[in-house]
């Protein structure tokens, strides 16, 4: 029996056309992690800069193909798990294009009115930041010398926790005792 590959991808699109017809912008949806870097180890833009540069080359006039996260719990290349192979963001961001280049082909555009409103909003910033580091800083300066008489070290400290950390009120060694009647 021969090989089966079945591809299935949900891509979210909308298409932005000029006026004489000629694409302005693509924004486009897919659910998927993003993988880490490239073969070489480098840190990049990963498939979906793959799959803009492509769309973005394949429209020319230059147009923008602009790329927004879906929805991403788990959602990711099958092969992302296989330490034999190499990651490589090039197959999966030309897949990417070329499945959202050839539905972009189906779309018809037609005229619409599209209004634009700009407003710029100021938000708080906290200008307490250098005050809030120095109290930080005293606090741990205090809390340090407080420990500098103390002869507990972390080896004896984690059991303890452990032990009250149940139940303050009755530490874990002495449990025996408290089913006595």
């Amino acid at each position: 029996m021969g090989n089966i590959e079945i591809r299935a991808l949900f891509i979210g699109i909308l298409r932005i056309d000029r006026t004489n017809g000629q694409p302005l912008a693509v924004v486009y949806n897919f659910a998927c992690h993003l993988l880490f870097g490239d073969a070489q180890g480098s840190v990049t833009a990963n498939f979906v800069g793959v799959a803009s540069r492509v769309i973005e080359s394949t429209l020319g006039h230059g147009a923008t193909a602009l790329f927004l996260q879906g929805a991403a719990g788990d959602v990711m290349n099958v092969l992302f798990k296989d330490f034999h192979r190499p990651r490589d963001v090039e197959p999966l961001g030309n897949i990417l294009a070329v499945s959202t280049l050839s539905a972009l082909r189906k779309i018809k555009t037609g005229d619409a009115a599209l209004s634009l409103i700009t407003e710029t909003i100021k938000l708080p910033r906290r200008t307490d930041i250098p005050e809030k580091i120095r109290d930080l800083e005293q606090e741990q300066t205090k809390l340090l010398e407080s420990l500098r008489f103390m002869t507990l070290d972390f080896k004896t400290f984690l059991p303890m926790y452990i032990q009250y950390a149940i139940n303050s009120g009755y530490p874990a060694d002495f449990s025996f005792r408290y089913l006595q009647a």
